[in-house]
């Protein structure tokens, strides 16, 4: 039988990383759904603002020509 070429790694030091990692994986995750969710408001809002500002312009032109402006 050969030696086993895994007895002289220290299994501990990888442990360690690993669990830092799974720690911090948690907070990442929650920082990019929350950074997802505020770019989708901010679309959402933008979109709904210039919907609005379309429409308030709509009536106005239309309010003028009903006027018997220009």
């Amino acid at each position: 039988m050969g030696k086993n070429p895994f007895q002289d790694i220290d299994f501990k030091d990888i442990d360690d990383r690993y669990e830092k990692k799974s720690e911090r994986l948690v907070r990442e995750q929650i920082a990019v759904v929350g950074k997802a969710f505020i770019v989708w408001l901010v679309t959402v809002l933008v979109m709904y603002a210039l919907g609005w500002s379309i429409g308030w312009i709509y009536r106005g032109f239309k309010q003028f020509h009903r006027e018997g402006g220009a």
